[in-house]
């Protein structure tokens, strides 16, 4: 049976459907600690990151079964390498898992290094994720972002959507500038903040990125799309309940800007 057909069996529904959707980042194992992590944030949305090897090695219910033991909420599939590396398996397989888990989106970091093998991969990945209906999001760098965008521009269809994730040397002000440039692609925007030697923090730590103002900033003039806590890809592992403290507070805060602009 699959995970789709169990949630539906325990009457179990995906909180999607509305809009300025927080989300948490979860790198997937195969541990009982990674089992009791997604239990306890069994309301909080997901991006679940895996590893290319894993998707190749591991069967898709190895995948969904505890996903769906934890009742666990996916919004998007992310494959940890880059465009230009993943193999054609790995994509397929994280197709078939998103379609499995109800995720609408698969996300792909873009890197410059690889950046002459991932134009050769568009075509098999636009044609891939327009069979299963899935949207693909692209997770580039600011430095290739133009040169993606002129890439996908050539595709129809509205397939390829973008994932923007900050740095250490983007201030907010440029993070927004960056988002609201690509705002009709935008599918996702990460949240972190940075330390002064470059380390990932929480949001509400008073460091770099002011998320709050991103997230008022992008809701304001209309945006819809995920904000996604981007802690545990960055090697940033908090006790949950830290997790859920953040999360609950920019929910709240989304919704109470969203609000004000009805």
């Amino acid at each position: 049976m699959s995970c789709q057909s169990r949630d539906r069996a325990k009457g179990y529904r995906l909180p999607f459907g509305y809009k300025h959707v927080i989300c948490y980042s979860v790198v997937f194992d195969e541990t009982s600690a990674c089992a009791e992590k997604l239990r306890y944030l069994l309301d909080i949305p997901l991006e679940l990151v895996l590893s290319s090897e894993h998707l190749v090695n591991l069967g898709i219910i190895d995948v969904t079964e505890p996903l769906s033991d934890a009742e666990a909420s996916i919004a998007a599939v992310k494959i940890a390498e880059g465009l230009g590396i993943v193999g054609e398996e790995s994509f397929e397989k994280a197709l078939i898992l998103a379609d499995e888990v109800g995720a609408e989106y698969v996300v792909m970091p873009v890197n410059e290094g690889n950046f002459e093998s991932t134009v050769n991969a568009l075509n098999r990945v636009f044609q891939s994720a327009a069979t299963y209906a899935k949207k693909v999001v692209l997770e580039p760098s600011k430095d290739i972002l133009p040169q993606l965008s002129a890439l996908v521009s050539e595709f129809l269809g509205g397939i390829f959507k973008y994932s923007l994730s900050p740095t250490p040397s983007l201030t907010t002000d440029e993070m927004l500038e960056l988002s609201l440039a690509n705002f009709g692609q935008l599918a996702a925007v990460k949240l972190v903040c940075f330390t002064r030697d470059g380390r990932a923090t929480r949001v509400t730590s008073a460091a770099s990125l002011n998320a709050f103002a991103i997230i008022k900033g992008l809701i304001e003039r209309g945006y819809d799309g995920l904000f996604v806590l981007d802690y545990e890809p960055r090697g940033l592992v908090l006790p949950t309940r830290h997790v859920r403290e953040d999360y609950d507070l920019l929910l709240q805060f989304a919704r109470s800007i969203a609000e004000k602009r009805r």
